[in-house]
Protein backbone atom coordinates (compact mmCIF):
# COMPACT_ATOMS: atom_id res chain seq x y z
CA UNK A 1 0.00 0.00 0.00
CA UNK A 2 1.30 3.41 -0.61
CA UNK A 3 0.84 7.66 -0.09
CA UNK A 4 1.24 9.92 -1.96
CA UNK A 5 2.34 12.42 0.75
CA UNK A 6 5.24 10.82 3.09
CA UNK A 7 4.27 12.28 6.34
CA UNK A 8 0.60 10.09 6.25
CA UNK A 9 3.00 7.53 5.08
CA UNK A 10 5.50 7.72 8.13
CA UNK A 11 2.25 7.94 10.28
CA UNK A 12 0.04 4.64 8.80
CA UNK A 13 3.52 3.00 8.60
CA UNK A 14 3.78 3.44 12.83
CA UNK A 15 0.12 2.34 13.07
CA UNK A 16 0.57 -0.63 11.33
CA UNK A 17 3.38 -1.30 13.18
CA UNK A 18 1.96 -1.37 16.31
CA UNK A 19 -1.35 -2.93 15.16
CA UNK A 20 -2.42 -6.71 15.94
CA UNK A 21 -4.58 -6.63 12.81
CA UNK A 22 -4.44 -4.40 9.47
CA UNK A 23 -8.00 -3.98 7.90
CA UNK A 24 -7.77 -2.10 4.69
CA UNK A 25 -10.58 -0.42 3.24
CA UNK A 26 -9.34 0.73 -0.57
CA UNK A 27 -11.83 1.34 -3.60
CA UNK A 28 -11.30 -0.62 -6.57
CA UNK A 29 -10.43 2.23 -8.26
CA UNK A 30 -7.35 2.46 -6.31
CA UNK A 31 -6.06 -1.29 -6.87
CA UNK A 32 -3.02 -1.37 -8.86
CA UNK A 33 -2.17 2.31 -8.68
CA UNK A 34 1.00 3.19 -6.98
CA UNK A 35 2.49 7.07 -5.20
CA UNK A 36 5.42 7.92 -3.97
CA UNK A 37 5.89 6.00 -0.49
CA UNK A 38 5.18 2.60 0.32
CA UNK A 39 3.68 2.21 3.63
CA UNK A 40 2.49 -1.26 4.03
CA UNK A 41 3.33 -4.35 2.58
CA UNK A 42 0.56 -7.02 1.43
CA UNK A 43 1.71 -10.09 4.40
CA UNK A 44 0.61 -7.17 6.86
CA UNK A 45 -2.82 -7.03 5.70
CA UNK A 46 -5.25 -9.19 7.97
CA UNK A 47 -8.37 -8.45 5.63
CA UNK A 48 -8.97 -5.86 2.47
CA UNK A 49 -12.41 -4.32 2.36
CA UNK A 50 -13.40 -2.90 -1.40
CA UNK A 51 -16.28 -2.40 -3.34
CA UNK A 52 -18.13 -4.17 -6.28
CA UNK A 53 -16.14 -2.86 -8.67
CA UNK A 54 -12.93 -5.01 -8.40
CA UNK A 55 -12.33 -6.90 -11.32
CA UNK A 56 -11.99 -10.17 -11.34
CA UNK A 57 -7.73 -9.86 -12.38
CA UNK A 58 -7.66 -7.87 -8.85
CA UNK A 59 -10.19 -11.04 -6.98
CA UNK A 60 -7.20 -13.54 -8.14
CA UNK A 61 -4.49 -11.36 -7.41
CA UNK A 62 -5.74 -11.03 -3.99
CA UNK A 63 -6.26 -14.63 -3.55
CA UNK A 64 -3.09 -15.42 -5.55
CA UNK A 65 -1.10 -13.52 -2.57
CA UNK A 66 -3.46 -14.98 -0.16
CA UNK A 67 -5.16 -11.58 1.07
CA UNK A 68 -8.54 -11.89 2.96
CA UNK A 69 -10.97 -9.76 1.23
CA UNK A 70 -14.81 -8.41 0.65
CA UNK A 71 -16.11 -6.77 -1.94
CA UNK A 72 -19.01 -5.11 -0.34
CA UNK A 73 -22.40 -4.09 -2.16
Amino acid sequence: MTEVHLEEAQLKRKAIESARQVFALVGSSKLGREDMTIFAQPLQITHLFTDSGITEEWKLRLQWANIPFTACG
